[in-house]
């Protein structure tokens, strides 16, 4: 659950990209005492025909972008039950979105699901909407502004998010960190950056010589996300004691347990301060 009551924000920025500046936040040109044109809201996107996915029971699926707000991607379709994901490339990340739950009123058997870019504001380059069953997949079928495909989407649709020079398992980029009393929250893009196998990840958080602890985190959705997938997560700690500062830097450590490593075993420490989110520890 999110923390609420947020009195005091730390913005690191990313090591690799900076997202995108809200729509409308340039500033207009020209002079004269001509006012500003009125904004007009466009009218909904025709919705593409919808597409049939029998080998998971789906039947009248459609996807089309929501007009407010933008740049967000809404798939609706009729099924026994939902259990789907949508992961879309934006900028230069396969970002992946979970909802967990239909809005109210919908109809029996009816479902919906949103992709948001948390935290970009530009409009995807290509959606795949996956429907699984207990992590095996059961049929995709990949968007396209103006064309739905029953398929999977391939070539470079959803290329690759690694980076070259990374060797672990796990990439955070982009950490905000919030702080209220003694909780203090942190928001931040996590890419998995390999092929792994079954997994348990957790986060160990040190900030300015305190070892806080973790009241909740992400690690379902983190775990969930695919080879060069990035989650948008958001991870919640308690520290020992009230403070009433930002700290000055914090070491966000990545834990990993699976079949070969039944303790956790550290995968990488990236230090999150004003300005930055860099790997390695705080100096």
């Amino acid at each position: 659950m999110r923390s609420s009551a947020l009195v005091v924000a730390l913005a690191a920025c990313s090591t690799r990209h900076e997202p995108a500046p809200a729509a409308g936040s340039g500033s207009g040109h020209g002079g004269g005492s001509a006012s500003a044109p009125v904004a007009t809201k466009a009218p909904e996107p025709a919705r593409i025909a919808p597409l049939e996915l029998p080998a998971a029971g789906v039947a009248k699926l459609v996807v089309h972008p929501a007009v407010d707000p933008a740049s967000h991607i809404i798939a609706e379709w009729n099924a026994k039950d939902r259990s789907a994901t949508i992961v879309c490339r934006v900028e230069a990340y396969n970002l992946v979105a979970f909802d967990p739950h239909d809005p109210d009123g919908l109809a029996p058997g009816a479902h919906q699901l949103e992709w948001r870019p948390d935290p970009f504001v530009s409009a995807p380059k290509a959606c795949e909407i996956r429907f699984v069953d207990h992590g095996k997949l059961l049929a995709a079928a990949c968007w396209h502004p103006g064309r739905l495909d029953p398929t999977e989407c391939v070539g470079g649709d959803l290329p690759p998010s690694k980076r070259p020079e990374h060797v672990n398992a796990y990439n955070i980029e982009g950490s905000t960190l919030k702080l209220s009393g003694t909780g203090l929250r942190i928001d931040a893009l996590v890419t998995r950056e390999a092929e792994m196998s079954a997994h348990e990840t957790h986060f160990a958080l040190r900030c300015d010589g305190m070892t806080a602890k973790t009241t909740d985190e992400d690690t379902d959705r983190v775990a969930s996300a695919g080879a060069y997938e990035t989650v948008f997560a958001t991870l919640l700690f308690t520290l020992p004691k009230p403070i009433t500062a930002p700290p000055k830097a914090c070491e966000l450590r990545v834990l990993i347990t699976d079949a070969a490593h039944k303790q956790p075993v550290e995968d990488g420490v990236f230090c999150i301060h004003e300005g930055s989110t860099e790997p390695g520890p705080c100096s």
